[in-house]
């Protein structure tokens, strides 16, 4: 039996004959009914929440396969590809967006456009050609796809690192890259 989805959770209650309902021990029968309560509370006030709506383009809810974009990746790696997923990572726009004293301007230094996660990836001049180098034709992909999959956010992160565009990853190495 599957515990692990709310749906999956929900067709059990159902699935079990009053028989094994009235045989299963009331403790775990409570416990499995306050999960399912829980988790539909829990994805009502997700839908509701205007708090992670960058993340939830690319999954509308979290599950398992979301966590195996970081299974078995370095820290650091699992850092970069948050940052990016979630838009809170130090490019001009967020840090423009935070108030952060010196960024009055989120303009990128291409003068394009603002300084976004999808102007670094996919557009900026100034990374023409890592992106030719290391994304290659992913560059005219969605950012969902770019950063929905292990293999192609594996992809972004290297980018990301080749770039040496964020200060904060300049020490970690490229080639490294799980």
């Amino acid at each position: 039996m599957h515990y692990n989805t709310l749906e999956g959770r929900l067709r059990v209650n159902k699935d079990l004959s009053k028989k094994e309902k009235r045989q299963e021990d009331p403790l775990k029968r409570y416990k499995r009914a306050l999960e399912a309560f829980y988790a539909i509370k829990w994805r009502k006030r997700w839908l509701k929440s205007q708090k992670g709506r960058a993340i939830a383009r690319y999954r509308p809810y979290p599950t398992k396969e979301a966590l195996e974009l970081y299974k078995d990746r370095a820290k650091a790696h699992c850092s970069i590809l948050i940052q990016l997923r979630t838009e809170k990572i130090g490019l001009k726009a967020f840090l423009k967006g935070r108030r952060v004293p010196g960024y009055e301007d989120s303009t990128c230094e291409c003068q394009e456009e603002e300084e976004t996660v999808q102007h670094f990836l996919l557009r900026c001049q100034r990374w023409r050609t890592q992106r030719e180098e290391i994304l290659g034709p992913l560059a005219q992909k969605p950012m969902g796809f770019i950063l929905g999959t292990r293999t192609t956010s594996q992809k972004a992160i290297e980018f990301l690192l080749s770039t040496k565009r964020l200060e904060q990853f300049q020490a970690i190495a490229s080639t490294t890259i799980i």
